[in-house]
């Protein structure tokens, strides 16, 4: 997909609200609108999972996005409310599906339409690309990455990801490379970083950036390379919600805030999965995310919020954005 700059109005004076979300069953309750809704967002983010479709057949693939299309609820939140969106798995057609899904351009082009794309954006395959959120003189880039139509195959072992190795794998794809070191330099007062998968949570057993350890570190070091301020990812798939943080060496810290899913988490307790870079958790009920950015502030605040079905905030971490620049974190000594 083409990179397009589109500047999209936001609407309070001097605060940015971005909700997101990932997660979305067409056909299951979704008691989370009068809440999402009550938070006023600029945009909102569909993380990926936006439908359950899980087929490589057209018709059922497309009798999937037209039953979330008349929604009556959908309808109106779309209609309101500015939207970007990335697919993950489901919605991309096949479970922890990548480049070896034989219908992938199938879904490419129902994703297209659905999402309304713009014409000149789907020459390129794949769902990545860039807008912007402007406030007066203030930038917010939201980079659109795309972990399905390029990810190499995985190594699955006894229901567990083990790490793939092989120099040839990726996620991005070296199209959407180029493109990332290009949408990086351009510049933004903060960054945020779809990604249908999370990138920073190592440990558990399932789908993530660090299957592919080498992709993981790229990623890394395109940030510093191109010293890239104010970066935040947001991330679905996980069926939690959690704030996870670690120095990954581009000199500031890096968030990972995970909002999964809307209608599919677990309801009841369950025991946590292991992060060790994990901030906070939302280990169980429905949820989406909120950051906002009161830019009349001179070092402006930055919070990070998870929040429930219900509108009870579940999770919050504050920062300040000077702290999203490289020098917040000192390098190694020696």
């Amino acid at each position: 997909m083409l990179a397009v700059s589109l500047a999209l109005a936001l609407s309070s004076a001097n605060e940015s609200r971005i909700a997101f979300s990932s997660c979305l069953h067409q056909d299951k309750p979704m008691p989370f609108w009068v809440a999402l809704r009550a938070t006023r967002p600029d945009a909102f983010l569909w993380l990926g999972d936006n439908v359950y479709a899980d087929t490589d057949d057209r018709d059922k693939f497309q009798a999937f996005y037209d039953g979330l299309g008349a929604i009556p609820d959908f309808q109106a939140f779309r209609e309101e409310t500015q939207y970007i969106a990335t697919w993950d798995d489901h919605d991309y057609g096949l479970n922890d599906g990548g480049a070896s899904f034989a219908a992938r351009d199938m879904a490419n082009e129902l994703f297209d339409e659905f999402w309304n794309i713009p014409a000149d954006e789907r020459a390129n395959p794949g769902v990545y690309g860039v807008r912007y959120l402007e406030k007066g003189d203030r930038r917010i880039q939201v980079i659109v990455l795309d972990t399905r139509y390029f990810r190499s195959d995985l190594i699955r072992v006894d229901g567990a990801y083990q790490p793939v190795n092989e120099p040839a794998a990726t996620i991005l794809g070296e199209a959407q490379w180029s493109w990332l070191e290009a949408i990086l330099k351009e510049p933004a007062d903060m960054r945020i970083v779809m990604s249908s998968i999370q990138l920073v949570p190592e440990d558990h057993i399932y789908e993530k950036w660090a299957n592919i350890p080498a992709e993981r570190q790229r990623f890394f070091e395109l940030l510093k390379s191109t010293k890239a301020e104010g970066v935040i990812v947001v991330s679905g798939d996980r069926h939690l919600g959690e704030i996870s943080m670690m120095d990954a060496g581009i000199g500031y810290p890096l968030y990972d805030v995970t909002a999964s899913g809307l209608n599919q988490s677990r309801i009841d307790w369950r025991l946590q999965e292991p992060n060790r870079h994990r901030v906070m958790t939302v280990n169980y009920g429905n949820n989406f995310g909120l950051i906002s950015v009161q830019w009349g502030e001179e070092d402006p605040t930055v919070n990070l919020q998870l929040i429930g079905d219900q509108g009870e905030i579940l999770a919050t971490q504050v920062l300040k954005l000077s702290w999203l620049r490289p020098g917040r974190i000192p390098p190694p000594r020696g």
